[in-house]
């Protein structure tokens, strides 16, 4: 997805990353004859510029000031190679951006060079890895290794109320005041029924 561009996925599709590439990559080239079915598509180099041999590809680069890109679902995998795996997503060069709310990730995300990936959800970052749940229904697990390089940025914005290790909060001082007299009330209670006990006939 280039410059100005916009892109929306959702459930059914499956983009790939092309393995064990061995070509000189200047761009980013599509592979349909690579594609299993007519919903999948096939990236089939890796980083521009680079020696691609030995890498596996990016399955889908969001690049460039203005690109744009929204995932609802479907199912983002990263090509392998003998020298090193692609990328599941990857948004490169400023202003370029990827909004995650759904899908699955077979492979690591990259945010490269001013590139931003946001991730909605019940989601928590630890260490170099996002963990979690996409989505305000919560219906795609999310476990990847997330890079940022040269000011890109991975973005996460949790839903509300999902945080599992927010510490309860103290009660009030208002219970605890009705607690503390109704125990009180209870203490005089019994005292005086064993007051009663002992009055002698």
């Amino acid at each position: 997805v280039g410059s100005g561009s916009r892109a929306e996925f959702n459930d059914g599709v499956t983009v790939r990353g092309g393995s064990h590439l061995g070509m000189e990559a200047d761009n980013y080239l599509m592979d349909p004859s690579s594609a299993q079915n007519s919903n999948e598509i096939v990236a089939a180099i890796a980083v521009n510029g680079d020696d691609a041999k030995g890498r596996g590809g990016d399955a889908l680069v969001c690049q460039y000031l203005g690109s744009n890109v929204t995932i609802h679902g479907g199912n983002f995998l990263a090509g392998r190679g003998s020298v090193r795996d692609g990328h599941s997503l990857r948004a490169s060069y400023d202003g370029a951006e990827i909004h995650v709310r759904g899908g699955t990730y077979y492979g690591s995300w990259m945010a490269h060079s001013g590139g931003t990936i946001v991730a909605y959800g019940c989601l928590s970052r630890i260490g170099t890895r996002l963990v979690g749940r996409l989505g305000e229904d919560g219906r795609h697990s999310l476990d990847v290794q997330v890079f940022e390089e040269g000011g890109g940025k991975v973005v996460v914005h949790s839903a509300e109320g999902c945080n599992h290790y927010k510490r309860k909060s103290a009660p009030s001082s208002a219970s605890v005041m009705v607690g503390e007299s109704g125990v009180r009330r209870s203490l005089l209670g019994l005292a005086m029924i064993l007051c009663w006990s002992f009055v002698p006939v």
